[in-house]
């Protein structure tokens, strides 16, 4: 194939796969889209593939961050080079993995039944290197789009970034069958997919039945626009509407969850607010669990505080996650570029609350903003998990629907019920299937009330995590890597069939 075309498929191929995504959400065409890059990997050579998955990482990573120079020219005052900058860095930042995946892929054996595997796995390494390395935002999961589909359920097995593996293995399953002289090696491997895909489901649907619906919970989103961090006129209304809603709830409702940033201001600085909140979880008899600020190592933690009637506030969580450029600013990064990032960079810190909490007769684990699109295997079982987000500064973007979608995940990798509470949208209260039980629109005043189901069960990705799927990927990409470069001429012949 011409330099040229393959060049074109490969842009394609990535501009594909960022329809699967909202606000397009074409979840089907995840199994196709990345055919075209895979067929032009196929025998290149290393410095081609680095130059085909370049381009094919940049077509799919540039139009999931568009929103970005508009939110941050808007809503945070920055400087036009400063938006359209960070736009192009964080971009940049999702390429160097890709390109590192195409040339290893370039040189194996594309012929061998394994392969789709190797695909798959591989593509799995790129998305936790997303999470696990820069720019630690991972916001791009080829397996996020099938959250309602049969084979969502298999992520109590093996996670999210497991079902990106059926995804890519599928496509380059699809790559292969392009020749037809492989269509024995294409039916091996569709075999060994079904199975794995089948696997994944059983195992999954076991965990869907452990529930038991048992809590009845409130969730008040404000639904104010956001006019700027800070801004005193933002946090008299949040405020306002978020007291309107608590008080009018039934009184059989257990517990409240207020938004991320429901108090701007630290615990310390504004006593008076805190102790408004205290008094009206005396008043209404009900548990609040409600974002805040509070001072701690000379510094502000972005945190969740706990309200209980009869009880001193305090503080059960802190965010351990900080958003890059925003809620924390890389050292390199001068005061000019700062500076050209308006109101966007916050200078916060991790602080040492962490872990399950006691809300009522339930556990709990918080997660803050952007920590939702994490998986947290490893860490110890909680009846619930709790989202609270401030997506006002993106909230009539296609961010607000990607940000749900992705966080939709960790109610499926627990096997109990995620409570979403946002500031201006988009709050929800999804089932342990990842289905959505109730969701509010954008900028909407409301409160979803439900009674939600809580687990007591250990899925096998809480307790092994990725472990068991890193594993397994280096072991494939070994032993197709030997099998590939172990025949004579094995790193250039791309002709015969290689047995595994």
């Amino acid at each position: 194939m011409r330099l040229v075309a393959s060049l074109a498929w490969c842009l394609v191929s990535g501009l594909a796969a960022t329809l699967t995504f909202p606000p397009q959400g074409f979840w089907w065409l995840s199994w196709v889209a990345l055919v075209p890059w895979l067929v032009a990997l196929q025998g290149a050579t290393p410095a081609r593939a680095a130059l085909l998955s370049f381009v094919f990482a940049c077509a799919l990573a540039a139009p999931l961050g568009a929103w970005i120079p508009g939110v941050v020219l808007e809503g945070f005052r920055a400087r036009p080079y400063g938006a359209y900058g960070l736009w192009i860095v964080a971009s940049l930042s999702y390429v160097p993995a890709p390109v590192v995946l195409g040339v290893a892929l370039s040189r194996l054996a594309s012929h061998n039944w394994l392969y789709p595997f190797a695909a798959g796995l591989g593509w799995a390494l790129v998305e936790l290197s997303y999470r696990s390395l820069w720019p630690r935002v991972p916001w791009i999961q080829l397996g996020a789009p099938q959250i309602d589909t049969l084979i969502a359920s298999s992520a109590a097995l093996w996670g999210v970034h497991g079902v990106s593996v059926l995804v890519v293995a599928v496509n380059a399953l699809v790559a292969q069958g392009v020749d037809r002289a492989q269509l024995r090696t294409v039916v091996a491997g569709g075999a060994a997919l079904v199975a794995l895909a089948l696997g994944g489901r059983f195992t999954g649907a076991l965990y869907e039945e452990q529930s038991s619906d048992r809590l009845k919970i409130a969730i008040a989103q404000p639904g104010i626009a956001m006019l700027g961090p800070g801004s005193s006129r933002f946090q008299h209304e949040t405020l306002a509407a978020l007291f309107e809603l608590t008080e009018s709830l039934p009184d059989d409702v257990e517990v409240v969850f207020w938004p991320e940033n429901s108090l701007l201001s630290t615990l310390e600085g504004r006593p008076d607010l805190a102790r408004r909140v205290a008094t009206l979880s005396d008043r209404t008899g009900k548990v609040l669990l409600i974002g805040v600020h509070r001072q701690t190592q000379g510094r502000r933690a972005n945190s969740a505080a706990l309200f209980e009637p009869g009880q001193t506030p305090r503080p059960v969580y802190d965010k351990q996650e900080l958003l890059p450029f925003a809620e924390q600013v890389p050292p390199l990064v001068g005061r000019l570029l700062r500076g050209s990032l308006g109101r966007l960079t916050d200078r916060l810190v991790a602080g040492e609350y962490a872990g399950p909490v006691q809300v009522g007769d339930s556990t709990a684990r918080t997660l803050i903003c952007y920590e939702g699109t994490f998986s947290v295997p490893d860490t110890p079982h909680a009846d619930l998990i709790v989202n609270l987000v401030n997506d006002g500064w993106y909230d009539l973007t296609p961010a607000a629907e990607h940000h749900l979608l992705l966080s939709r995940w960790r109610a499926i990798e627990s096997g109990t019920s995620l409570l979403r509470a946002a500031s201006s949208g988009i709050s929800a209260i999804v089932r342990p299937t990842g289905e959505l039980q109730e969701r509010a629109a954008v900028r909407e005043t409301t409160a979803l009330i439900a009674r939600v189901a809580v687990s007591t069960t250990l899925t096998p990705f809480e307790r092994w995590g990725y472990v068991p799927l890193v594993l397994l990927a280096l072991v494939v990409l070994g032993w197709l890597g030997y099998r590939t470069y172990s025949k004579p001429g094995g790193s250039t012949s791309r002709s015969a069939p290689i047995a595994a």
